[in-house]
């Protein structure tokens, strides 16, 4: 009878151990941030909607992409100015 105390205590030692090893791992891998990585590009403006708020850019390598601008800041761009947009 002594040794089967002795076993079930163990058991339950190794058990705890255990969950609290597991609990562990999961709160170190729900603390890291996630990363992000920032995209930047290099175009004409070749079109200004000012009633959408939108620009329309053509990169270098012939790519045309939209974005949307602010309407305080739209009016001080121009047709055919350089632009460096970080997304």
């Amino acid at each position: 009878m002594k040794n089967f105390l002795v076993s079930l205590v163990i058991i339950a030692l190794f058990i705890s151990l255990s969950d609290i090893s597991f609990a562990g791992k999961v709160s170190s891998t729900a603390a890291k941030p996630m990363q992000t990585k920032m995209e930047t590009l290099v175009g004409k403006i070749i079109n200004i909607n000012t009633a959408k708020n939108e620009i329309t850019i053509k990169e270098k390598n012939g790519e045309v992409d939209f974005f949307k601008v602010d309407s305080k800041e739209i009016s001080s761009l121009k047709r055919n100015e350089w632009v460096k947009v970080t997304l």
